[in-house]
């Protein structure tokens, strides 16, 4: 056996040991490239997964991406990583990031439990991303284009993968090599064996299971040429409309363009009813809860956000809240979604703006 595999096919082994045959499970990966600074040597990607087909969902338990990478463009993983630090940042080849599947987690209302992410048994040209399943249900995963829960992760600019059944798991950090020119990133199928697998595993009524392999899409990338940003865009989300009180408020306005990396964004509400029960939502997108609950007998009013924070309007008929978007290529592609909520002025009522996803651009 060479000897550079020997680290990463260990570990495997060992992860591998007392599972049973694979199950209707079936998986495809890829990477997402995120961003590609060739003025600080570094790149970010990201590795998602996804169920093959609608009858191959599974839930998910230990998992273990292997995947090379050419050392003309990103410098070789040596010495191995051992046990005693399971990512070290000072290599080049880290995690920066972990996804939805990361710590405690909820899919469908049922729990699971995974450890920290880790890059033991990564060595020279050979990166292992280990995450380990440490107890419950299993995170679940679909097919393509049929997630009807999609991965919530509030803050983390991993959501801004679409809920299109593709779930982020983790985000690497690669040092890129000065004038090393086209990066590779490659995953290897299970035959032929002269690579060591990538594997997943699942877990069905307690019982774990290896998943059968699917696709790979692996990635190519010109280290010298930045990784461009796509432009900004203000989306109204579909299932959150306007619920307006008797004022016709509040009524959700942008001033500008939409959002884009160094540049101040305005969100702005009209048709207050200048109460002091006034505020901006900004955070994500949540499945609306009718203001009826509380009372309200506004029409159509809800509440369409889990606030990471929220802004007082200020008691007039009218508001705006400017927010500074730094000049941070890392905020590419992440998103927001904000709402405005206003009393009324009579009893419990409250209106409500449609809810509008932010997506920024560069």
């Amino acid at each position: 056996m060479n000897h550079l595999h020997a680290a990463p096919t260990a570990l495997c082994l060992a992860l591998v040991t007392g599972l049973a045959t694979a199950q209707n499970g079936r998986y495809d990966v890829r990477f997402r490239l995120h961003q590609n600074d060739p003025a600080i040597h570094e790149a970010l990607v990201d590795i998602e997964i996804k169920a093959s087909s609608a009858s191959e969902t599974f839930y998910m338990a230990h998992q273990n991406y292997r995947f090379s990478v050419n050392t003309s463009a990103i410098p070789p993983v040596s010495p191995p990583i051992d046990h005693t630090e399971s990512n070290p940042t000072d290599r080049s080849v880290h995690v920066a990031e972990e996804g939805s599947i990361s710590g405690f987690t909820m899919t469908e209302g049922l729990p699971s439990f995974f450890l920290p992410h880790s890059t033991v048994g990564s060595i020279e040209h050979i990166v292992s991303i280990n995450v380990t399943f440490d107890g419950g249900s299993g995170y679940l995963v679909r097919e393509f284009g049929n997630n009807p829960h999609p991965p919530t992760c509030a803050g983390s600019s991993l959501c801004s993968v679409p809920p299109n059944g593709w779930v982020p798991v983790t985000r690497i950090r690669l040092d890129t090599v000065p004038g090393g020119g086209v990066a590779t990133l490659t995953f290897h199928s299970h035959a032929p064996e002269d690579f060591p697998p990538t594997f997943v595993g699942e877990t069905v009524d307690g019982n774990l299971y290896e998943v059968t392999e699917g696709s790979y899409t692996n990635l190519v990338f010109d280290t010298s040429v930045p990784f461009p940003c796509t432009t900004g865009s203000i989306v109204p989300n579909p299932g959150c409309p306007a619920g307006h009180h008797a004022l016709g408020g509040p009524v959700l306005g942008f001033a500008g363009s939409s959002p884009q990396l160094g540049t101040d964004l305005t969100i702005a509400a009209d048709n207050l009813a200048g109460s002091v029960l006034c505020s901006l939502l900004i955070g994500e997108a949540s499945a609306p809860i009718p203001l009826s609950l509380i009372g309200s007998t506004v029409p159509g009013s809800a509440l369409c956000i889990a606030p990471w924070m929220t802004v007082p309007c200020g008691g007039a008929g009218s508001a705006s809240v400017v927010l500074p978007i730094p000049n941070e290529p890392i905020l590419c592609e992440t998103f927001f979604d904000v709402q405005w909520i206003d009393h009324g002025g009579t009893g419990l009522d409250f209106g409500s703006s449609q809810s509008v996803r932010l997506t920024v651009g560069g």
